[in-house]
């Protein structure tokens, strides 16, 4: 006798009209506004820093190539093979800005050129753009 532990029914999807809670404890909805209307550094509704970066990996060195409006163009000294980009991008970034590395988590883009780093260190927003801004002379 074979007996069927599971059901055949699909999980219902998410109603338009009701809002999913990330990992933070907000809602999808309001972390993307906040999102849209920052620029490549900016303050979460959490109280993080967020920067939104355009990763280059496979460079002969890691820097910061340019800060735009939109994101922080860096160039990372690693193949983007198993992460190890994204693992140099973090230690990368957390040296320059005199953090530890567990205050840097990779948010978004892990399999992308376009990223966001979360900070949960005590800095602000003002602060890590212009230690951004230092690197590249500006």
């Amino acid at each position: 006798m074979i007996r069927r532990l599971g059901t055949s029914q699909a999980m219902p999807k998410n109603k338009s009209g009701t809002k999913q809670a990330n990992k933070h404890g907000k809602s999808t909805e309001d972390t993307k506004v906040a999102e849209q209307t920052a620029g490549a550094v900016y303050s979460t509704n959490t109280g993080t820093v967020a920067i939104r970066v355009r990763a280059k990996p496979g460079a002969s060195e890691s820097r910061i190539t340019d800060v735009s409006e939109d994101s922080v163009g860096v160039q990372i000294a690693a193949p983007p093979v198993d992460g190890e980009a994204n693992t140099e991008l973090i230690r990368f970034l957390s040296k320059l800005l005199n953090l530890r590395k567990s205050d840097l988590s990779l948010e978004k883009g892990s399999r992308s050129k376009d990223k966001v780093v979360m900070i949960t260190a005590q800095v602000s927003a003002p602060d890590v753009l212009c230690l951004l801004k230092k690197q590249i002379g500006l």
